[in-house]
């Protein structure tokens, strides 16, 4: 049984949260650099930018981190607005990855399978036909001299 530790400030427990979240983030971005293949790397950016959503949005909320931070050092404000504007700057780079994974995968590897299929098929045919040949000399022209 574990039990989460809690301060008696409730700012050390919003800043334990949000050091937990950049913790989930980190490994959700291991996990973007180790997908295998566009399928595989389009769930994962799903996930991904379904959770940096909700973590941004909980950063610039008027009780969020930007707003502690802003409020107890001014001196932090010119890179808070910083911080916020890289946010739709990285949710904006996600679908734009997101968006040229899916082209590439209804466009060009689409093209490409289809082209394997193909290629699969008359192969297939090819063989059928040297197949028929072959039975038809032994079976049917078998002991008949030319």
């Amino acid at each position: 049984m574990t039990t989460e530790a809690h301060s008696d400030s409730p700012l050390e427990d919003t800043c334990e949260h949000i050091f937990a979240q950049h913790r989930h983030l980190r490994e959700l971005t291991e996990l973007l650099t180790g997908a295998q293949g566009l399928s595989d790397l389009l769930l994962r950016l799903q996930e991904f930018r379904s959770a940096i959503v909700v973590h941004f949005a909980a950063e610039e909320a008027p009780d969020g981190f930007f707003q502690i931070v802003g409020s107890r050092a001014a001196r932090h404000l010119e890179a808070i607005q910083r911080f916020e504007a890289e946010h739709y700057s990285l949710l904006d780079d996600v679908d734009r990855l997101a968006a040229r994974a899916r082209e590439c995968l209804t466009g060009p590897v689409a093209g490409i399978l289809q082209h394997a299929g193909e290629l699969a098929r008359r192969l297939q045919v090819h063989e059928a036909r040297e197949n028929d040949m072959l039975i038809n000399a032994l079976y049917e022209d078998l002991g008949e001299e030319d």
